[in-house]
């Protein structure tokens, strides 16, 4: 069994693995916020996997946003009022054994289950050879509820490429001038708070609310049918990205979150060298791929003062697949089956 668990859902699902082969069977999907915790949910998958498809299960993988503790037997989730024991699971359900991983480690474990030829799966800005014949680094990005990330290098033993958890969403966003100077200071307004504001900020679901407040209170973009409509909203950031083109704080909105997330992109590449695949994710990206390629994205992705040839050469995928997550969840599970020799 594995389980994504998201700012906004979680989906739980059961997968048979057969050697080093694992096959997805299906999935349950659950509004998070909704949870009291991932408990239920865990249990109400089982019935269903017993009662309807006479399958037992005995081991778990969750990939959570949140810190994971060394042990990987709980985690501090970052956009969830509540947090994730596995004992908890333990003691209330038939599972034997579980585990936790950064939910985008998950990710990445998850992208050997993409085709590149499949565009329900991946859609390429910038394609390349393949670059798995090499086994080059690959690296994962993506903005959702929050920001994740996560690099992967190649396990030539065990013919696999791991991915290393990360926290890189919470560094600070950095700023070019007086313009996001004001942006930033408006961010910390917003969040009652001095300290720096981190890139989850911008770039993510609220922070796509922050860039559209932060106009919107500089009186440049007069009202159009949609501001109250956005106003009122529980998820004013949906609204605003399907806006973009009939209001133009919502189009000069996703203009600079287009911008910023190539910033971001250009950053991570430059300190992990990507050579076998950047890689876009997260729940923004496959709702809005027409940003990815824009010039406000490509060109904020190469503008370094030395190294743009490299950034030129890196190929860049925007993951489509909404459960390569929980995929990869299957992935570690079966990786941690082989091991340890557990059931």
């Amino acid at each position: 069994m594995g389980v994504d668990v998201g700012g906004t859902n979680a989906t739980v699902g059961i997968a048979g693995v057969a050697d080093t082969s694992v096959k997805p069977l299906f999935s349950l999907r659950f509004n998070t916020q909704q949870l009291p915790s991932i408990t239920p949910a865990v249990q109400q998958t089982l019935s269903y996997s017993k009662e309807e498809h006479q399958i037992n299960v005995t081991s778990l993988c969750i990939g959570a946003a949140g810190v994971v503790s060394s042990s990987k037997t709980s985690v501090n989730l970052t956009n969830v009022a509540w947090d994730i024991d596995v004992q908890d699971i333990l003691n209330e359900t038939p599972i034997g054994t579980a585990f936790i991983i950064n939910d985008f480690q998950a990710v990445g474990y998850g992208l050997r289950f993409l085709d590149h030829s499949d565009t329900s799966d991946v859609i390429a800005v910038k394609a390349t050879a393949n670059a798995d014949a090499f086994k080059m680094t690959k690296a994962v990005l993506g903005a959702g509820t929050g920001l994740g990330k996560s690099i992967l290098t190649y396990d030539n033993q065990n013919k696999v490429y791991i991915p290393v958890a990360s926290e890189g969403g919470h560094g600070d966003f950095p700023v070019y001038n007086d313009f996001e100077q004001r942006l930033v200071n408006f961010v910390k307004q917003k969040r009652g708070t001095d300290e720096p504001v981190v890139y989850e900020e911008i770039l993510s679901g609220r922070g796509v609310e922050h860039i559209y407040l932060f106009l919107k209170e500089r009186g440049r973009y007069p009202d159009t049918e949609h501001t109250a409509e956005i106003a009122s909203a529980s998820d004013r950031a949906s609204l605003i990205s399907s806006y973009r083109t009939s209001d133009k704080a919502c189009a000069e909105t996703m203009r600079l979150f287009a911008k910023f997330y190539g910033r971001c992109a250009k950053n991570f590449a430059l300190e992990c060298l990507p050579t076998g695949g950047f890689y876009i994710a997260g729940g923004i990206a496959p709702k809005n791929t027409e940003i990815f390629m824009g010039n406000e994205f490509l060109d904020e992705f190469t503008r370094a003062y030395q190294r743009s040839d490299v950034l030129n050469d890196i190929p860049i995928y925007i993951v489509v697949n909404y459960d390569v997550g929980l995929y990869g969840t299957f992935v570690a599970a079966m990786q941690h089956k082989i091991h340890t020799g557990t059931k």
